[in-house]
């Protein structure tokens, strides 16, 4: 529930992020980055709950979560397996570790999204990219 609600919304970030000033989304970027250190440091005292199942009450607040995730990760064209596993803790309780990895599989898909969005506006530097796939095989 969390991932495609997330994916819809990756797309749409996407849209808005790349209609805004680099300068303009950098600065929101460090905005958000201070925000997500804040909620963290917030946080760091609380192991969740292990074991924790997805279940029809819970299911309002994951896909609210992973919307507004995707929404975000689209926008800011980033990975951001650590908004996900915020937005996994927040919306389920589970426990960090959980949540860690948990998030893999919804990183990949909202990923997927965002650069296929990105590559068909022509914001991907082939070359570059290239140069990066090389150096992770």
């Amino acid at each position: 529930m969390y991932t495609p609600a997330g994916v819809a919304r990756a797309f749409f970030g996407a849209l808005l992020g790349k209609a805004m000033d680099g300068e303009k989304l950098l600065f929101l970027f460090a905005l958000l980055m201070l925000i997500v250190g804040m909620a963290m440091f917030r946080g760091c005292g609380d192991i969740g709950t292990s074991g924790v199942a997805c279940n029809r009450e819970k299911t309002p607040k994951v896909v609210g979560y992973g919307r507004l995730i995707g929404m975000l990760l689209g926008f800011f064209d980033i990975g951001g397996g650590f908004l996900i596993v915020l937005g996994l803790v927040a919306s389920t309780g589970m426990s960090m570790l959980d949540a860690i990895n948990s998030s893999l599989v919804a990183v990949t898909a909202f990923d997927l999204k965002t650069e296929i969005s990105y590559a068909f506006s022509g914001f991907v530097d082939w070359p570059m990219a290239a140069v990066f796939v090389a150096g992770g095989v």
